[in-house]
């Protein structure tokens, strides 16, 4: 895809992010075949949340965009601050888009989610969920 002739297959909010993700060297955008069951599987939910855990450049969430419909909302949390307020510039003509710069565990509060798509890398001080209590029976 080149910016003259851009691919009629790629809606023009992912080639916008796969853009952004050019620009800043950033390699670990999901690929179009994810990208494309994303929106897929995005467009099954005309209302509640869908969520993301790892926004990266924007890529996925771009191509769950796509699918979403306006009455749902979409929330995606990206553990670099000046990545994740770029892809918020990005987003910002969505109304039902919202970026978080942070970890998982700010998407808490905005659960339960109808999708949760988890696509970051492991951080390197790993954020554990709390194990259940165990009864000793």
């Amino acid at each position: 895809m080149t910016a003259t002739t851009p691919d009629p297959l790629i809606p023009p909010l992912v080639a916008q992010a796969i853009e952004l993700a050019r620009r800043r060297d950033f390699s670990g955008s999901c690929s179009l075949e994810v990208g494309r069951l994303l929106r897929v599987l995005a467009s099954q939910h005309r209302r509640g949340t869908v969520a993301e855990i790892g926004t990266g450049c924007g890529v996925g969430a771009a191509w769950i965009i796509a699918g979403l419909a306006p009455t749902a909302e979409f929330v995606t949390v990206e553990l670099e601050v000046a990545r994740a307020g770029a892809v918020a510039q990005l987003f910002s003509g969505y109304s039902n888009v919202t970026i978080l710069p942070g970890d998982w565990t700010r998407l808490r509060d905005r659960a339960p989610f109808v999708m949760l798509f988890a696509d970051a890398v492991a951080p390197s001080k790993p954020a554990w969920l709390p194990a259940p209590e165990l009864g000793t029976g």
